[in-house]
């Protein structure tokens, strides 16, 4: 499938791709489009060649120099009404390869990628919240073979957890070094 560029006609409706984006994609804050976005951020930080998302491969993005991301993101604030900031946790429960070629899955459960970027929308106060702003977010970076021999099989994870396995925290300017570096390249599966 080609890029779509947002100006293509949706025939029969006067309606442009631009419209459906609108509607369907605007509420970054919402848990799973800010997903999507922190993918976004990731896929554009290191220079990922391929244009469009895929949702079924097994890991969320390949770096040019083959280092297979896992991106996982959170936020203390949803879309919704917050009565009191939401506690930090992210998934990484290890999954089945699905093979799009055949069909199926794989019989193995493992974590599928070299590195875990997990994204945090760090900002708190509903008043100032831009998730377009990426002064308001932080980045961990976490070799998933720590992951592996640390967490084993746990389902999710906490912010204070991933701190203590020696996440690095970078900045969304210093997240390709983060991920590029020895340190973590060395450690990756």
């Amino acid at each position: 499938m080609n890029n779509l560029t947002g100006q293509e006609e949706i025939t029969g409706s006067g309606l442009s791709i631009i419209d459906y984006w609108r509607w369907a994609h605007s509420d970054i804050i919402d848990n799973t489009e800010r997903g999507i976005f922190a993918e976004f951020l990731v896929h554009a930080a290191v220079n990922e060649t391929e244009q469009i998302r895929t949702s079924w491969k097994p890991y969320d993005i390949l770096t040019p120099e083959g280092i297979k991301i896992e991106v996982k993101a959170s936020g203390y604030l949803q879309s919704w009404h917050n009565k009191k900031l939401s506690a930090i946790s992210f998934s990484i429960r290890p999954t089945h390869t699905w093979n799009a070629e055949t069909n199926r899955y794989s019989g193995e459960c493992v974590r599928q990628s070299d590195v875990y970027v997990f994204c945090l929308h760090k900002h708190k106060e509903p008043s100032g919240i831009n998730i377009l702003d990426l002064s308001q977010w932080t980045f961990f970076v976490l070799p998933t073979s720590i992951l592996n021999d640390k967490a084993g099989n746990q389902k999710t994870i906490t912010l204070n957890r991933i701190k203590e396995l020696g996440a690095k925290e970078v900045n969304y300017s210093h997240l390709r070094e983060a991920i590029r570096s020895e340190k973590f390249c060395k450690n990756t599966h």
